[in-house]
């Protein structure tokens, strides 16, 4: 029986539903896609897989415009601040308003380390503390990503896409490029590797494959992950 209901559903799953499994292409190298087998690795994690079968019993049982999004990891200058693409940018913010303010223009400055603090000229700041910095992600730009969920909703049938950018990445990677944008190369004084901050059951590896979303919907990602680091760097430091 179809509902009678003149609207478009959109359901916003997450990779975070594969956890720890992925596919292999013939080239070797890891991926996950829509038919890729979903192992949650939280209760987040199984609470989308729960609202994203539901989506489908929805739409296969009673005709509903039904379409679920499974998107990676979706980031912009709106993040919130506990997330960590946004903590490490705000955090690099916070430390160059700071820093400037610590600085003697006038003569040269004295820099020294502790092992909670960045210290100029006597006075402290915290060092940025984050957790597992090798863990792979597959960051993509938000306005992109909604850009993606308008264009389910303008298709005659509904279907489910990974949205994403291809790519992965390391938090290492994101902290290399999101400090070389304000000059400094080697972070390893400012940056404090934390157990309180590793995941007690981690998603090591994502790396998506929009393949279907390119060709049905016609939708490619606009923003490289150099750009989207770089923009909400440039965001936080103003």
């Amino acid at each position: 029986m179809d509902l009678d209901i003149n609207a478009r559903f959109y359901q916003a799953s997450s990779s975070e539903m594969y956890g720890k499994h992925y596919d292999v292409s013939r080239e070797g190298y890891k991926y996950q896609h829509e038919n890729t087998k979903f192992m949650p690795q939280s209760p987040y994690a199984i609470a989308k897989c729960a609202a994203h079968h539901m989506t489908r019993l929805f739409r296969e049982a009673y005709g509903l415009h039904a379409s679920a999004g499974i998107l990676f990891n979706h980031e912009g200058e709106r993040r919130g601040e506990t997330f960590v693409t946004r903590k490490i940018t705000k955090w690099i913010g916070d430390y160059v308003r700071w820093s400037n303010r610590a600085s003697n223009p006038t003569q040269p400055n004295e820099y020294n380390f502790d092992s909670d603090n960045i210290i100029i000229n006597g006075y402290k700041f915290p060092k940025l503390r984050l957790g597992n910095l090798e863990a792979f992600r597959d960051w993509g730009y938000a306005g992109d990503y909604v850009e993606a969920m308008w264009m389910m909703l303008q298709q005659e049938s509904p279907q489910d896409y990974v949205i994403c950018t291809g790519t992965t990445h390391t938090i290492r990677e994101f902290l290399d490029v999101a400090f070389s944008h304000i000059g400094i190369e080697d972070w390893s004084d400012l940056v404090v590797q934390d157990p309180e901050f590793y995941r007690p059951a981690e998603v090591d590896y994502l790396r998506g494959d929009c393949s279907k979303a390119n060709h049905v919907l016609g939708w490619t990602p606009k923003h490289s992950f150099e750009d989207l680091v770089k923009k909400m760097v440039e965001h936080d430091v103003s």
